[in-house]
Parts: C-alpha cells; sequence; structure tokens
C-alpha cells in the first residue's frame, strides 16, 4: 500500500528596469509597475542531505523547517540566515510542524512515535504516542488551544495539549486509511487528507468525525491541505495530478468536491498555500515547478487540465519541492528536498 510520501521559475529573472518618469505637475513619482511573479532566493543547508521536509511561519516572525536527514527542526530569517536545532532523540525523522498556543513549535517524529516540542530558543521535549508505530506526519494548532496531529499507519488524529498531555486518539470508520496533513479550518472543525483511502475528512473538537469520497477521484492520494481565502479547504492529489476543493458546507452524501487538472502531467502536486493575492499556490514535487491557481479556475469536469493554472520551472534541477508555507513578508516559501534548500517565490 503506498503511504503518503515524506521525499529523502524561472531561471534566474531577468532584471525589470522601472522608468522613474519625473511628473513635472506634482513634482513626485507615480506608481511604479508592481514586477510580476518571479523566482525569489534559494538559501542552502549546512548539510546538503538535510532533506528539508515540512515548512511553517513561525511564532517569531521567522519560518521554521524540519530537516529528515539532519534530524533537526531549523528556522530561517527572512533574510536567509539559518540556525538549527538538533532533535534529542536520534532517527526521529522529523516531519509536520504547527505553531502552538503557548508560542512554541510544535512537529511530528515520524520513525520514533512521538511528538515533539522547542522554544524558540531550542529546548526540547517529546511525548510519545500511545498507539505503537503509528508514523506520526503532520499536525496543527486546533481551534481549542490544543495540537491535532495524524497517525498514518493506523490512521488515527492525536490530540495533544500544550502541556504535552496526548489526551485522545480518535479512530475514523475508514481503517489505515493513511492520515496525512491537517488543518484547522475555517468552521471551527479540522480537516485532514486520508491519503491511502483517497478521502477528505473532518473531525470536530468533541471528536465526532465524517468522511468525504463521493465525486473524488480513487486513488488520487490526495496529501497537502489548507483553507483557501473563499471559505473552502484545497488540498493537493499526488497520484490524480489535481488540485481539488471541498466546501465547508460538505455533507458525506453529497460532498461538492470540485478538482482541476494540473498542467504538467505527473507532477506530483504536494504542499499548498494560499497566497497574499488570495489565489491558490501549490508545488510539484517531481515537474520541479511552483504553480499559481485563481479561485475560479476551470474544473476538470469542464477540461482536462486548468488553463488558469500557470506554471513557474525552478531554476535547480531535481529540486524536488515539497512542503510550503506564506511567510509573513508575503512570499511563498518552501523546500527544496533534493538539493537541500529553502527557496521562496514572489506572487
Amino acid at each position: 500500500m503506498r503511504r503518503f510520501t515524506i521525499v529523502l521559475g524561472i531561471a534566474a529573472a531577468a532584471a525589470i528596469t522601472l522608468s522613474a518618469c519625473h511628473n513635472s505637475s506634482t513634482g513626485g513619482v507615480p506608481p511604479q509597475p508592481i514586477p510580476p511573479a518571479h523566482f525569489g532566493a534559494e538559501y542552502a543547508l549546512t548539510n546538503p542531505a538535510g532533506g528539508p521536509q515540512f515548512i511553517i511561519a513561525g511564532p517569531d516572525g521567522n519560518l521554521w523547517f524540519s530537516e529528515r536527514g539532519a534530524n533537526a527542526i531549523a528556522k530561517i530569517t527572512l533574510s536567509g540566515a539559518i540556525v538549527e536545532f538538533s532533535v534529542p532523540t536520534a532517527n526521529s525523522a522529523p516531519a509536520g510542524l504547527a505553531a502552538g498556543a503557548d508560542g512554541a513549535v510544535w512537529f511530528c517524529e515520524f520513525n520514533t512515535n512521538k511528538i515533539g516540542r522547542v522554544t524558540l530558543n531550542g529546548t526540547f521535549s517529546e511525548t510519545v504516542v500511545p498507539t505503537a508505530n503509528s508514523g506520526p506526519t503532520a499536525i496543527t494548532s486546533g481551534p481549542d488551544g490544543n495540537l491535532w496531529f495524524t497517525e498514518q499507519f493506523p490512521g488515527k488524529i492525536g490530540k495533544i495539549t500544550t502541556a504535552g498531555v496526548i489526551t485522545n486518539e480518535y479512530v475514523p470508520a475508514t481503517a489505515a486509511n493513511g492520515a496525512a496533513v491537517i488543518v484547522s479550518g475555517p468552521d471551527g472543525n479540522l480537516w485532514f487528507t486520508e491519503f491511502a483511502a483517497a478521502k477528505i475528512a473532518k473531525i470536530t473538537t468533541g471528536g465526532t468525525i465524517t468522511e468525504f469520497s463521493v465525486g473524488l477521484t480513487p486513488a488520487s492520494h490526495p496529501g497537502f491541505i489548507t483553507a483557501g481565502a473563499d471559505g473552502a479547504l484545497w488540498f493537493t492529489e499526488q497520484s490524480g495530478n489535481k488540485v481539488g476543493r471541498i466546501p465547508t458546507s460538505a455533507t458525506a452524501v453529497a460532498p461538492g468536491f470540485t478538482e482541476y487538472g494540473v498542467p504538467t502531467a505527473a507532477s506530483q502536486p504536494d504542499g499548498i498555500v494560499v497566497g497574499i493575492d488570495a489565489n491558490m499556490w501549490f508545488v510539484e514535487n517531481l515537474g520541479n515547478k511552483i504553480a499559481r491557481m485563481p479561485l475560479n479556475a476551470t474544473p476538470t469536469t469542464g477540461l482536462p487540465v486548468a488553463p488558469e493554472i500557470t506554471e513557474f520551472a525552478l531554476p535547480t534541477a531535481a529540486a524536488l519541492p515539497f512542503g510550503a508555507s506564506t511567510g509573513p513578508d508575503g512570499k511563498i516559501w518552501f523546500v527544496e528536498n533534493g538539493v537541500g534548500k529553502i527557496a521562496n517565490f514572489v506572487p
């Protein structure tokens, strides 16, 4: 059974010359045009085999990311300075991260079955997940102030307090569903992808789970999920090579899925975020691209691919982009797992 892959633009954009025409009537300079979307910068890790995985906007104005190969949690400033903190447990394979209500960064230890917490100055604490070999994969801060995480192998959803106590593990109706990424939705629920079962699901803070699959491409392997500017949940389909959308009004019999085909074949879309321009942005792991999709794109019921999706090739070959996040500077930040770098893109 396939499991959610945690992988081990443009070539340097030409400078855009802006002519500053003097306005003789006011003595001022007229507004300058906004440069088109373009690749920003790449920052190399100390260890090229660091294997960056997931990335989030941290509570301190920096970006925080996990390094599977280096067994570290790291932060990068908006100017590109990187600080790494080694996880106390060896070979933990740190994965998804989240900013907690307590001001710390929480993360999953995929290999060693723990949920970790690291303060902004690098002090760690760890909690063992009750279910053995659960494969904790992704985590998010919930509307109740707790952290919620996925257990990929049994397909459970766990809840941990900011005091480090795991209070519940909830079991969806579909066993071994491959629970992958989880996000706090705009409706006060938590939404997550079931990678192996090809379903999207939601869980209330009280633990009630509803799964949705009617109308979703079979065996599409949904991976990353995020809340869009339109109040819906948007997700990527690794095998389906699509971006999907589900409204919070979804019901089990009528989820209201919409899917959008990615122009590049077999691109393996992964990390997806909403940009400051309100468009959806996602990275293509195998396509080696970052792409922009407006909310009014053409669904696959109309065309095989959405023509409104604009793709930008990354300057470094085989970069294998995976996790992504919108930074406090408005740029799209993402990891380049294949080359051990953190990159950003200006939308």
